[in-house]
């Protein structure tokens, strides 16, 4: 049997529901599923798939808009560099933890790049489902577009 974590970014709910038609497709074709989450989503995806397990995540980057939806890159990335300073080294204790409990054959996440990292020490592969438009211009025109693509 395969085993597939899903990794969902949070806590807006639009990358979980991004995500549903695939983990609802993957639960259809036998595949062992877990699900790590916000801690904002895990009644909402427990009501979804009650044969799935849902494991809530402690902290993760968080992004910040303006009032007309564009990226807040400034507290975006304040927040970025607070949480690689303070919370990165946990997360990656609980990850490998989590990993190390039942090795998954495949890792989907969505914009969560420090699950990317996590993966990549640990050779374990990674499937990206995004939600950006590069062409965007709240991503900017320059290193942060590029960073992104």
């Amino acid at each position: 049997m395969k085993y597939i974590d899903f990794w969902l970014f949070g806590p807006e709910l639009g990358c979980v529901n991004r995500e549903i038609p695939l983990i609802e497709k993957m639960r259809d074709q036998h595949f062992s599923l877990r699900i790590f989450c916000h801690r904002n989503h895990v009644d909402y995806l427990q009501k979804l798939f009650p044969s799935i397990k849902i494991i809530p995540y402690k902290k993760s980057i968080r992004l910040y808009y303006k009032k007309n939806f564009d990226l807040n890159l400034y507290r975006s990335f304040y927040n970025l560099v607070i949480f690689l300073a303070i919370h990165a080294y946990r997360e990656y204790r609980f990850f490998r933890k989590k990993i190390q409990q039942q090795p998954p054959d495949l890792i989907i996440t969505d914009f969560l790049p420090h699950i990317v990292c996590f993966a990549a020490w640990q050779e374990i592969p990674v499937a990206g489902v995004y939600n950006y438009h590069l062409d965007h211009v709240s991503l900017g025109k320059g290193i942060v577009r590029k960073a992104l693509s």
